[in-house]
């Protein structure tokens, strides 16, 4: 008996305790679910052949979300989707735009990208794929005025209750208290948009940082927001939408 085969055979055993179906992540472009078939002479011998695995593949998406309301979502947008790769997918309801390259897709609405809750499950529902992760290409805005591009993890940590009921939604999107998963590509991609941005000259008119949580909207996937900004005369900016399409590329 091999490893492997060792190996199927204890997960086998394990199901037949606990439960009848397992799904194992074994990364972010592969799922492996484990199908068993039980009856009394499998229980009985169940290091022998007699118990049977299934082995079957679900395809998972990376999911970028912009909007045409914001130029420093949807000049991005345009810049990766001017990339080699992409085909036009369905038209999503109501009226949203999809596009297509290998396990990416790009979709585009009209509302406020921080406002626009639970597309993963949304997506998920309409195009019957899985989403691995979720990206918002979006604007940044700070008091200080200065020019940059950052990425971040979303959730409204610091707000309260009783500051924002849960009937309301926060001006900047999200519910009190709640953040989602942060995508594990997060510390990856800062380090690629540093390199980006001094490749095209950026740094140090720009900035290049990691922001805390301060915003919506609600997913239930890991996710993250790259973003530019952080006035409008920056948000227009095509070498910095360019730079944003290479990281998102």
């Amino acid at each position: 008996m091999d490893f492997n085969e060792s190996v199927s055979r204890l997960i086998v055993f394990h199901n037949l305790v606990h439960n009848r179906n397992t799904v194992l992540k074994i990364s972010s472009q592969n799922i492996i679910r484990f199908s068993f078939q039980t009856n009394a002479t499998c229980i009985k011998s169940l290091l022998s052949a007699t118990c049977r695995v299934t082995l079957a593949k679900r395809e998972t998406v990376t999911l970028i979300v912009t909007t045409t309301s914001d130029p420093a979502s949807i000049n991005p947008a345009a810049a990766l989707l001017a990339m080699p790769g992409w085909t036009a997918g369905p038209i999503l309801p109501p009226d949203m735009k999809s596009f297509v390259n290998k396990q990416t897709r790009v979709i585009q609405h009209d509302g406020s990208i921080v406002k626009e809750d639970d597309l993963d499950s949304w997506w998920e529902e309409a195009a019957s794929i899985a989403v691995d992760e979720v990206i918002f290409l979006s604007r940044h805005t700070a008091v200080s005025n200065r020019p940059a591009l950052t990425v971040h993890p979303i959730g409204v940590l610091h707000l309260k209750e009783e500051e924002s009921p849960s009937s309301v939604t926060p001006p900047q999107g999200g519910k009190p208290g709640w953040a989602a998963l942060t995508s594990p590509r997060i510390g990856p991609w800062l380090r690629l948009l540093k390199k980006m941005a001094e490749a095209y000259s950026l740094v140090p008119e720009f900035e290049i940082t990691l922001e805390g949580t301060h915003h919506g909207p609600i997913t239930s996937k890991p996710t993250m927001f790259l973003e530019n900004g952080d006035t409008e005369e920056y948000w227009k900016r095509q070498d910095a939408a360019q730079v944003m399409a290479l990281v998102s590329e």
